[in-house]
């Protein structure tokens, strides 16, 4: 089974997660497992704060791995093999203080990762991901 690795810096939503279609890629023959680096960037009460607002935004996929540190992220991303694909779906502060921490983490591993903002497109989630992954994903 084929691996994507959604990284992500913030907390996911259920509703994003639903919307952007992570229920879908089981289907496939691809394991989506989710790298939540959140809390590098904000402390637990910080995203408890963010799920209190509506209990029903709370997400937890069933392959997540929560990711404390840089120093872990390397660990799991050295653990990948070569035909793993991460998709960057928000790096958080790090888009905007042109930070490459997380990046360079990747880059030294060689493990292949793509970008596709598709919080602003969440309908398109799948067909972002036929172009980068397999023209034959079903709906």
């Amino acid at each position: 089974m084929n691996k994507i690795i959604i990284y992500s810096a913030v907390p996911i939503s259920s509703i994003w997660a639903r919307n952007f279609g992570f229920d879908k890629f089981d289907k496939n023959n691809y394991q989506l497992i989710l790298f939540d680096t959140s809390l590098i960037f904000f402390s637990k009460d910080q995203i408890d704060s963010y799920y209190s607002k509506n209990e029903k935004l709370y997400f937890q996929w069933k392959h997540q791995i929560n990711i404390n540190s840089f120093y872990e992220l390397e660990k799991h991303v050295k653990n990948l093999d070569q035909h793993s694909i991460i998709w960057i779906i928000n790096r958080g502060i790090l888009e905007t203080k042109y930070a490459n921490t997380d990046i360079e983490i990747f880059n030294k591993y060689n493990i292949k990762y793509f970008t596709g903002h598709g919080f602003l497109i969440p309908s398109y989630s799948l067909v972002i991901t036929k172009i980068y992954l397999k023209p034959s994903l079903k709906e």
